[in-house]
């Protein structure tokens, strides 16, 4: 599945890190403990038909089935082999060669904004916020 995507971040890393002092004794040193990695923001442009929306919504409930009406367990979380997927977001140059392509692994989307649904936008095109979590990342630099 391709999508146009307005906007999108490359993920960031935080290392939290614990202070030590050095060698047992002397000035305390921060040492690395853990990798966190930021959620990625993404701006999709939507169809007038909401599938862009409704797909990341299908998305959602497939971690957890909350939509009223439901077959199965409302409310219950699924296993992360069933909600999670590589997510590709290639970066084009103006002649539309790739430029470079970050693929999150495990990724899921955590947060899917509202619709602006106001009169005085009626000339522009929508768009929705979606964020993604993820477990780590690769970077491909000129991709084929």
């Amino acid at each position: 599945l391709k999508l146009l995507c307005k906007s999108a971040s490359i993920p960031g890393v935080l290392l939290n890190t614990t202070v030590i002092p050095a060698f047992g004794y002397g000035p305390n040193i921060n040492r690395p403990t853990q990798a966190t990695f930021n959620d990625v923001n993404l701006v999709m442009y939507v169809d007038s038909d909401l599938n862009i929306y409704n797909g990341f919504k299908e998305w959602v409930d497939k971690a957890s089935n909350f939509t009223a009406g439901s077959s199965g367990n409302r409310f219950q979380f699924s296993f992360a082999e069933d909600y999670t997927s590589p997510v590709d977001i290639t970066k084009y140059d103006e002649n539309g060669k790739k430029i470079y392509r970050v693929t999150l692994q495990d990724a899921f989307p955590v947060n899917i904004g509202e619709i602006n649904l106001d009169w005085d936008d009626r000339d522009s095109v929508n768009t929705l916020a979606v964020s993604m979590a993820y477990t780590t990342f690769e970077i491909e630099i000129n991709p084929e």
